[in-house]
């Protein structure tokens, strides 16, 4: 019986490479790995070459001698190819690649096949030689129905232990998955458009929407299609769900990411594949929105509690419909609030455009709630609670804590200032150094040279760092550099998007810190004195 299956599945296949996939293969997939073989005639310049392309051996038409692994467009056919000396060793001379290619099965008009072969082409065993086409997988899609084998020797470890039957150095697949990416020599793998259209055109799959899905997301994977037409096989609903705009839904399914069961995939009608009604299809056809199966559980577990609920409103709250916006931000919110009052204010403020999405709207809202409690507003009031703009009063919030802390911290750098900073101001050049001011002025330092000095307010508070501001002396206000000095060593010192110092700018900073190290040294022993 394995026998016969094996048999009436490799019928489908022709026999013979086709002469169309021979030039796809070296028109497309080893155009790089076309080479001139040259050699010298004695003791002459003149070059004899042979061009591994349209296999011409004839002498070399140039004014000068050809160099090894220079580019050169041949005599005969016009291509482009890489000169190689004959004299040298080709130990690594060998053009490899994966080629998944499409045509129309030899036993049912209505089905297609493909065959993914190992193309090589190896100058170690001469220089005069045939591409080698070892066929490693093949599949057969009919409607209904999609049948993988992997040939044995080139099977990935993935299908180890899912494959059955092994015959003629053949094993069938539990289910036909990619093989791109999953041997050395698929890391280079191609495939024709034109190829597939071709195969396609005849069969249940010439509409299915293919078309649409031959790159993935990551354009630098290649997809070889077998995964798509499996899924076209087996699910129909793919073609017209692509067709109504659903193509996340059909992209979800594909990359084996979670469709949360709100797809009915046997679904003959869009009705019944998406589990709407027709005035709720309709109402999600005239909104728009592309719709993930996450939106769409959301909505269709909102109908089942028995909510009202629209589907635009679901496309921006199922967001934060998970197990961890329900624990850390839906569930503080419902200490102050109704659900209804809760999801009617999110959707507010991303209708308004003052956030893009649910998930930035709660983070935020939940951080402006907290900064309300440390200022002591009282949330029980609707005008605190609901601000309009949650933005603006975010931005407001924030600002008054941040004053209230740089309070603090301002009154230890301010004694810092008189006790001893003040007496490090320095002046070379036209380059002035003095101590920051205040944590507003390193906050300012950091947004204007675009750096992160602003961070470091508080360890400047306490003495573990030391910030001096570098001004040019015609503009006193202007940030210009910022210097860090820690445990008697220049930590950093940069500008304008933390660019490296000019030779004025190191050379000053040099006298600087000379100065500084002297000064410490001098404080250092005065106050060993005091305490003496």
């Amino acid at each position: 019986m394995a026998e016969n299956r094996f048999e009436d599945f490799d019928a489908h296949f022709p026999k013979d490479i086709s002469s169309d996939l021979i030039n796809f293969v070296h028109e497309e997939c080893l155009i790089g790995s076309r080479y001139l073989f040259v050699q010298r005639l004695g003791s002459t310049t003149i070059q004899r070459g042979f061009c591994t392309h349209c296999k011409q051996d004839r002498i070399i038409k140039s004014t000068k001698a050809l160099k090894h692994n220079e580019s050169w467009r041949c005599d005969s056919c016009k291509s482009m190819v890489i000169v190689k000396s004959s004299g040298l060793g080709r130990g690594k001379l060998v053009g490899r690649g994966y080629v998944v290619w499409y045509e129309k099965s030899l036993v049912d008009p209505k089905a297609m096949v493909c065959t993914g072969y190992k193309i090589i082409r190896d100058y170690r065993e001469g220089v005069d030689i045939e591409t080698k086409f070892t066929p490693v997988m093949r599949c057969v899609f009919a409607a209904g129905s999609a049948v993988m084998a992997l040939r044995s020797h080139y099977r990935s470890g993935f299908f180890s232990n899912r494959c059955t039957y092994f015959l003629d150095g053949w094993e069938f697949a539990k289910k036909p998955r990619t093989q791109v990416g999953k041997h050395y020599f698929t890391r280079l793998s191609y495939k024709s458009i034109e190829n597939i259209r071709a195969a396609a055109s005849g069969t249940p799959f010439q509409y299915s929407t293919w078309e649409q899905y031959t790159t993935y997301r990551n354009p630098d994977f290649v997809s070889d299609m077998v995964e798509f037409f499996d899924l076209a096989a087996s699910y129909p609903c793919v073609e017209y769900l692509t067709k109504a705009g659903f193509r996340k839904v059909v992209e979800a399914k594909l990359h084996d990411e979670p469709t949360y069961g709100a797809i009915y995939w046997q679904g003959k009608t869009l009705q019944k594949v998406l589990r709407l009604t027709k005035l709720e299809l309709r109402e999600l056809r005239d909104s728009g929105l592309s719709f993930t199966p996450k939106q769409l559980h959301f909505f269709q577990k909102s109908k089942k509690a028995g909510k009202r609920l629209a589907l635009a409103d679901a496309f921006v709250l199922a967001d934060i419909d998970d197990d961890y916006y329900q624990k850390y931000y839906i569930a503080e919110f419902l200490k102050r609030t109704t659900e209804e009052e809760m999801t009617k204010y999110i959707l507010k403020q991303v209708r308004n455009n003052h956030y893009s999405n649910a998930t930035s709207a709660a983070i935020a809202w939940l951080d402006y709630q907290r900064e309300c409690v440390q200022l002591g507003m009282d949330l029980k009031q609707e005008r605190y609670l609901f601000p309009n703009n949650l933005k603006e009063a975010h931005t407001k919030t924030f600002e008054r804590i941040r004053q209230k802390k740089d309070k603090r911290l301002n009154g230890k750098i301010e004694r810092r200032l008189t006790e001893e900073l003040n007496a490090y101001r320095f002046e070379h050049m036209d380059l002035i150094f003095r101590p920051a001011a205040s944590s507003g002025e390193l906050f300012v330092e950091g947004k204007t040279l675009e750096h992160c000095v602003g961070g470091y307010s508080g360890r400047y508070a306490e003495g573990k760092t030391n910030i001096f501001l570098i001004r040019q002396a015609a503009e006193l206000d202007k940030p210009f550099y910022t210097l860090e000095i820690n445990d008697d060593r220049i930590v950093q010192c940069h500008g304008f998007k933390h660019c490296a110092m000019t030779p004025e700018v190191q050379e000053a900073v040099n006298a600087f810190f000379a100065f500084y190290k002297k000064k410490a040294k001098q404080m250092k022993n005065r106050q060993g004195a005091t305490a003496v």
